[in-house]
């Protein structure tokens, strides 16, 4: 972590080398899906694309915690976007007090 409180390295790397060392292992496990470490690496790279095909910025994500939204968040770091995690419980008007509050970094 940096002192702007922004976490920065590669992300990725240990992901693809587990991908290529142990393919078929679990990688993710919630109750009622999971994603091998091959599935993990293919999902992110399929999703890093349509994530840079957006226009310029970050992404924001309104997802409870699941493979879906690790994929996400990696696949944001992937495509060289900022993350900003938004819990779907929240209301609209703290997302748009927390967003004005907080200064976004860079994956």
């Amino acid at each position: 972590m940096t002192g702007d409180g922004c976490v920065r390295g590669d992300l990725l790397a240990p992901i693809e080398a587990h991908a290529a060392a142990r393919p078929d292992a679990p990688a993710l496990v919630f109750p009622d899906e999971g994603l091998s470490w091959a599935a993990l690496a293919a999902a992110v790279e399929a999703r890093a694309r349509e994530i840079a095909a957006l226009p310029p910025g970050g992404v924001a994500l309104r997802l409870g915690n699941s493979t879906a939204l690790i994929v996400l968040v990696l696949a944001a770091a992937r495509a060289g976007r900022e993350a900003q995690v938004l819990d779907p419980g929240w209301v609209a008007r703290s997302e748009e007090h927390t967003s004005e509050l907080q200064s976004p970094c860079n994956l």
